[in-house]
């Protein structure tokens, strides 16, 4: 029985590791998302103004979301946040 008793404590202490590798993941991306969302902002707003036009970087960001470049899942969770 103590044999059996440690490999359930020992496969408890794995799916826990995996949960919490998954949640730091999660986290992570959303970071990253988020930085890369601000990122977007800044380099869209900055062209922008040097066109002399910064109320039309909400539609350039608009334009690169809805083109072609919703593939990734990383760009799916960035572009919105830039809106």
């Amino acid at each position: 029985m103590p044999a059996l008793a440690a490999a359930a404590l020992s496969a408890k202490g794995e799916t826990a590791t995996f949960v919490i590798a998954i949640i730091i993941r999660s986290i992570a991306l959303l970071a990253a998302s988020a930085l890369a969302a601000g990122l977007l902002c800044w380099l869209v707003y900055t062209f922008a103004r040097k066109l002399h036009h910064p109320a039309w970087s909400a539609l350039i960001i608009l334009a690169l979301f809805l083109s072609g470049l919703t593939r990734s899942e990383f760009v799916k969770l960035s572009a919105p946040g830039g809106l």
